[in-house]
């Protein structure tokens, strides 16, 4: 009978152990399978968005690694707004930058930010094939992402992205952000 006990201790523990790591196995393999097997890199569809409404899939917090509002509270750093264009400094108070390195065929690019490049300070027509080194700063936090535009339809983007600075500093948030309004129509960039 002591030996049933012990095993069915054991046993017990084992079962409350995989019970608690399940959903964190389970979110692991999702995010794995989300973003492919490649640790360094990952995919992103921004869907255009359609109203004033909640962003949705429409924009992205690089620093969250997220779509999801929950995690990124409206602190996005990307917003494919119905204007067609992406726009990068969606929250007061961000003052992000992006440069435009040309077509290129993959992620593996030296660039120089120091350079005397034109930089773009609000939004720009993304081009497929193109890479964009985007230099984050907003509420207390740095980070430069590169990412290429792997597709461009009139209402979805593709993008493949990796981090080439990590996140940097500490948030300071005062609560939920609001979204961005839309534009009034076709602009260029700025």
């Amino acid at each position: 009978m002591r030996s049933f006990c012990v095993v069915f201790r054991h046993t017990g523990l084992m079962a409350l152990a995989l019970i608690l790591l399940l959903p964190h196995l389970a979110s692991a393999q999702t995010e794995e399978s989300r973003w492919g097997n490649n640790e360094d890199t990952f995919n992103l569809v921004l869907t255009r968005r359609a109203s004033n409404e909640a962003y949705g899939t429409s924009a992205f917090s690089f620093r969250t690694s997220s779509h999801d509002l929950a995690d990124h509270q409206n602190y996005v750093d990307l917003v494919f707004n119905g204007c067609g264009l992406l726009h990068f400094n969606p929250v007061g108070g961000m003052d992000t930058r992006v440069a435009d390195l040309g077509e290129q065929e993959d992620l593996d690019v030296e660039f120089d930010a120091d350079e005397d490049r034109i930089w773009a300070r609000d939004a720009y027509l993304p081009e497929e094939g193109h890479v964009y080194w985007q230099e984050i700063k907003c509420s207390g936090q740095t980070m430069t992402v590169m990412y290429r535009v792997q597709d461009v339809e009139r209402d979805e983007i593709k993008l493949r992205w990796t981090v080439v600075k990590e996140l940097e500093g500490f948030e300071r948030r005062r609560g939920l952000a609001g979204t961005m309004g839309q534009c009034g129509g076709q602009h260029g960039s700025r």
